[in-house]
């Protein structure tokens, strides 16, 4: 049985390194310690994140992106994304 449990953590793990580029644990870690966060809030950090994906967009003079760069801006927008779900949607009363 604990194999199985083993395995599934694994895989979880590889997901999320594919999704964010890091584990979610390390990366919830990682936003809640840094000033973004504590000073402006968690809508802030994703605005920073996306503004992050902007900027790399723009340095693509080419118009041809590199399987690094989208991957990149995939990771970041993923990340930007979660801090939404996780932080601000749960905040709002529709």
């Amino acid at each position: 049985m604990q194999n199985v449990k083993e395995f599934k953590a694994q895989v979880n793990k590889e997901r999320e390194i594919r999704m964010y580029g890091c584990e979610i644990s390390e990366f919830k870690e990682m936003i809640e310690d840094s000033f973004t966060f504590r000073a402006s809030g968690p809508s802030m950090v994703a605005m920073s994140l996306l503004s992050d994906a902007q900027e790399i967009l723009s340095r693509d003079t080419s118009g041809t992106f590199s399987l690094y760069q989208g991957e990149e801006v995939r990771q970041i927008l993923n990340r930007a994304k979660w801090i939404l779900s996780e932080y601000v949607m749960d905040t709002l009363k529709l």
